[in-house]
């Protein structure tokens, strides 16, 4: 992959896959009823096929890009093993991504201005391969002298705290920071979506997009967002286990433009 920051550059994993509830299913095909994916993203981010597959993806960008690289990983809580003839069983992502190193919850790595009013996350303390960040807002913290070479990223919002599941946040963050980082996302319609979004964005001169708290929104914004929060809560106990996939490179964008799967070689 080009190394310059022409447009962002964006893989999507996804495909056909067998949930516990039966059927064959396409992640790229929107299912009745789930405007934002919230089943779609649940299923594949979850799944640990799914992130074997995105982690042939990262270990071949971090064995191109060399020493020193290293990949930046926004997790779920707890990623699903399916496990025949019983329930799903529930591991680490360190399962999938041994050594992973959580900068959020090692507060070694964070560090105070002496006033106390700034608070950064130095990146550099941390030597893993993978780091993980477990809430949103700390990837605004982040202080690092090299970017992380690819970011993962995709799972269902986080609860009320920003309208992640509508703007492009945080992955405009790490854009704005970062131009050059790779994307690695599951591909759904809304992924669709905020690729296209995103490349929109990055040819506008990448400018901040605020995260706003509910509270912050205007009273135009918050029917949208009320019915955001509605169809998540609707959705929260519906979480489908990935039994079987197909999983694979689906879309990618290089540094801005279409370009063929067959290209990355993993």
């Amino acid at each position: 992959m080009a190394k310059h920051a022409a447009g962002p550059t964006i893989v999507l994993i996804g495909g056909k896959m067998t949930l516990d509830e039966g059927g064959l299913i396409d992640s790229r095909q929107a299912l009745q009823g789930d405007q934002w994916d919230f089943i779609l993203r649940s299923a594949l981010t979850r799944s640990e096929q799914w992130w074997e597959e995105a982690r042939k993806l990262v270990d071949a960008i971090l064995r191109h890009d060399g020493e020193g690289s290293w990949a930046l990983i926004w997790p779920p809580k707890a990623i699903l093993r399916p496990v025949w003839g019983s329930g799903p069983m529930r591991i680490r992502i360190a399962s999938v991504l041994p050594g992973i190193r959580s900068l959020s919850t090692y507060r070694d790595y964070w560090s105070r201005s002496p006033s106390g009013t700034d608070t950064k996350i130095e990146v550099d303390a941390c030597d893993a391969r993978y780091r993980m960040f477990d809430n949103p807002w700390h990837v605004t913290l982040m202080k690092a002298s090299q970017p992380p070479s690819v970011f993962v990223s995709g799972h269902p919002g986080h609860d009320w705290r920003g309208q992640d599941v509508r703007t492009l946040h945080p992955l405009d963050v790490v854009l704005h920071e970062w131009p050059d980082t790779a994307l690695v996302l599951p591909h759904t319609p809304l992924a669709d979506q905020k690729a296209d979004s995103l490349v929109r964005w990055f040819g506008s001169g990448r400018p901040k997009i605020p995260w706003l708290h509910y509270s912050q929104l205007s009273a135009e914004e918050r029917p949208e967002e009320e019915e955001v929060m509605a169809a998540q809560e609707s959705f929260r106990h519906h979480r489908p286990v990935v039994l079987h996939a197909d999983f694979q490179i689906t879309r990618f964008i290089d540094t801005g433009s279409e370009a063929d799967a067959a290209d990355l070689v993993v």
